[in-house]
């Protein structure tokens, strides 16, 4: 359950530190939360957070240890 808990803080902070870029200027390199932002940097940004941690609650339910 640790391993859940690190993935989580590492989106959480990877959001955090997206969103700090996009206002300091920076833009989004992958072309998939780039087609992901044409609903607002926040949202895209949001969303590809919300696809991960589903992914990861996927990986959990069928226990999968790797890919």
């Amino acid at each position: 359950m640790a391993i859940a808990q690190v993935f989580i803080y590492l989106q959480l902070l990877d959001l955090l530190t997206t969103l700090v870029g996009f206002k300091l200027g920076a833009r989004e390199a992958s072309p998939f939360i780039r087609m992901l932002m044409h609903a607002g940097p926040a949202a895209g940004v949001l969303a590809s957070k919300f696809l991960a941690l589903g992914l990861g609650a996927v990986c959990l339910y069928y226990k999968k240890n790797h890919l």
